[in-house]
């Protein structure tokens, strides 16, 4: 008989949208975020003690040009597209290459400063003029982006229409972090624009906006090797407690025991009957 107590799993938890109870169920790609966590903390504090100790550029920022964070989120997104690779080749999930173009955009992106270089290039040559407080250069950077999705998102939305039912939830929460990522990185930024009246690095506003983008990095990493290490099955309901259910069957009752004859301990063996 099952316990008729109701599920006290939130929303979140049951969805969970972004991978986070999954990650952190497993001991093993908890270890993985928790490294990638750190290693996050550790950017973070040189960010803000950098900017306490010295108004001038460093490769310490989190949002400095080819700095030293940036560096590690590139890290980051190879590390996801290997990932990727070995759900795809070593366990056949072959829908999961379909991602593979959207993140080696952002990965060339992130180290090339692709975005930036096309959209100024394109802000001069097409002569965009600035409008709602974004220079030309930033909204060029927004179309060079925008280009790249119209190709690279419906390819990863194919391989999430080809996924086995299984894989199809581990794609929504890939597209989650992602989400998350891509609006820390140009959302954020543009409101640093706005915000910001000469904005560059070091300043508090590029803490939250690359901090953010970095932390859902590295949960994307620790769930990806999730994935993987769970050979990509998908994650089971937590086992309900022993004393929510109760046993339905009786338990065996042991075998009464023949009462032997009082008299047969007194009686000598060659005159028992």
């Amino acid at each position: 008989m099952q316990s008729t107590k109701p599920d006290r799993a939130g929303w979140w938890q049951r969805v969970d949208p972004l991978g986070v109870v999954a990650v952190t169920r497993e001991r093993a790609s908890l270890l993985v975020l928790l490294m990638l966590l750190g290693a996050d903390l550790y950017y973070a504090v040189r960010h803000i003690r950098t900017a306490a100790e010295t108004d001038e550029e460093s490769l310490h920022f989190l949002d400095a040009p080819l700095g030293y964070p940036e560096a590690f989120q590139t890290l980051q997104w190879l590390w996801s597209i290997g990932l990727i690779v070995l759900i795809a080749v070593f366990l056949r999930r072959w829908a999961f290459a379909a991602l593979l173009p959207l993140f080696a955009f952002l990965v060339l992106t992130d180290t090339f400063e692709l975005h930036e270089r096309f959209g100024r290039r394109l802000a001069e040559s097409v002569g965009i003029p600035p409008m709602l407080g974004l220079r030309s250069q930033d909204i060029g950077e927004m179309v060079v982006f925008g280009g790249a999705g119209l190709v690279t998102i419906p390819i990863a939305l194919v391989g999430l229409w080809l996924a086995r039912r299984e894989d199809r939830g581990h794609f929504l929460r890939v597209f989650s972090l992602l989400f998350v990522i891509l609006f820390c990185g140009v959302v954020l930024d543009a409101v640093h624009i706005l915000v910001i009246e000469d904005p560059g690095p070091g300043d508090a506003f590029g803490l939250f906006e690359d901090g953010g983008e970095m932390l859902a990095a590295s949960l994307l990493v620790a769930y990806l090797s999730w994935v993987w290490l769970r050979g990509g099955r998908a994650a089971q309901p937590p086992s309900a407690a022993p004393s929510s259910v109760v046993a339905s069957t009786p338990e065996p009752q042991p075998a009464a025991a023949v009462p032997a004859r009082a008299d047969d301990s007194l009686v000598p063996p060659g005159r028992r009957e």
